[in-house]
Parts: structure tokens; sequence; C-alpha cells
């Protein structure tokens, strides 16, 4: 169902003249399918945040982001200059290639109980945060 006014999750946006425009809702934002565990911008976004299961949030700045790295469907990299962000589940794809582009607003963490996600759905099962890796620092392009 579609998120109502009023439900918390929604975004004040602001041109650059400082004029606020209407609120847009998560849903309206390209965020509608609330199976996903991640909610996505159709427009590049400043900060990437991070939903734990236990309520806690936190959020890294995208001009951090120096490589985001797929391993396999079901584990992804995020490599940031301050830390290491690693995002494990299944069928991850998706999400890597809206992290590529910079469209994932906030990634959940066990939005759903596991038990009710089928086989091919994306589920991130766990976000764990890691020292940096300076290597994959050391890839990011230049300019």
């Amino acid at each position: 169902p579609p998120l109502r006014k009023g439900s918390g999750m929604e975004r004040q946006w602001t041109d650059r003249t400082g004029q606020s425009s209407p609120a847009l809702s998560v849903a309206e934002s390209g965020a509608d399918d609330a199976r996903l565990p991640w909610w996505k911008s159709a427009t590049p976004e400043l900060m990437l945040s991070l939903r734990f299961a236990n309520g806690t949030r936190k959020a890294y700045p995208y001009h951090d982001l120096a490589c985001p790295e797929l391993i396999s469907k079901d584990l992804v990299k995020l490599y940031f200059m301050h830390a290491t962000v690693v995002i494990k589940g299944r069928n991850l794809t998706e999400l890597a290639d809206h992290i590529e582009r910079h469209c994932v607003v906030a990634v959940r963490e066990q939005h759903v109980p596991d038990f009710t996600v089928p086989e091919h759905a994306p589920y991130v099962e766990r976000i764990d945060i890691v020292t940096p890796n300076l290597e994959a620092l050391a890839r990011k392009p230049v300019g």
C-alpha cells in the first residue's frame, strides 16, 4: 500500500533558490515496492543511509564512496573513505547496480522475516561496518 502523508516517510525537497517543494513520500520517489530491502530514487542521492535490524541508522556521503564492488550476487562491498560497508544477503545484483548510480536512499537489514522472502527475491541479511580498505581506496578514479 502507498505511504500516507504524515507516516514519517516523507521527504522535503528544496530547490536551488531555497524554495521548498511539496513533501515527497518514499513511495513517490521510486521506493514503491515495500518488499525490497532498499529504497531507491530516480535521481542521484547525496547520502546512503544504512538501517540496521535493531533500529539504529548510519549514513555515508556518496562522494566518499571510492569503489562499490559486487563480489557475488550475495555480497556487496562499499569502500568509503572512513569505513568499508559489507552487505550480505541474497540476490543483491540490482542493489549494487543502483548504488553504482548513487540512486539508493537507504538499505534495510532484515526488513522482513527471512522465511517470508522467496528464494529469488533480494534480501539483506546483514550489514557490517569494518575498517577502511586502503587498497580499494587507492582505486578511486581521479577527476
